[in-house]
């Protein structure tokens, strides 16, 4: 597919070639989130439709969007306190201790077996 736009002649086409394939990626995912928002929103005209057939008095514009809560879990911040878990650790540590650490850094009850247990 990249080689039908890049001319024969083209000067530095492993350059262009490489452009040409990271432009198509980044369309497609655009596309694809197009065609995601497009199947929310459709159902979010599904949801107010049926608000207004049980209470046609309801503003649905008047209701505020709700964005999902942000989990730092997902950024990589287990992974920091096991790194500096490490860092600290005055000698060699196995990985229950470092499981109880976690769990007490984290704010837990490091005394609950089923945090704590390892499968």
């Amino acid at each position: 597919m990249p080689y039908e736009v890049i001319p024969y002649d083209a000067e530095q086409p492993k350059v262009l070639y490489a452009l040409v394939r990271k432009r198509a990626e980044i369309a497609g995912q655009i596309k694809h989130t197009q065609l995601g928002l497009r199947q929310l929103a459709n159902e979010l005209n599904h949801i107010d439709a049926v608000i207004g057939i049980f209470n046609p008095i309801v503003d649905v514009c008047a209701i505020r969007p709700k964005l999902p809560r942000h989990n730092p879990i997902f950024n990589g911040e287990i992974t920091r306190i096991v790194f500096s878990i490490l860092r600290d650790a005055p000698k060699p540590i196995s990985t229950r201790e470092i499981t109880v650490l976690l769990v007490k850094k984290r704010g837990f009850d490091s005394d609950n077996k089923a945090m704590t247990t390892i499968p």
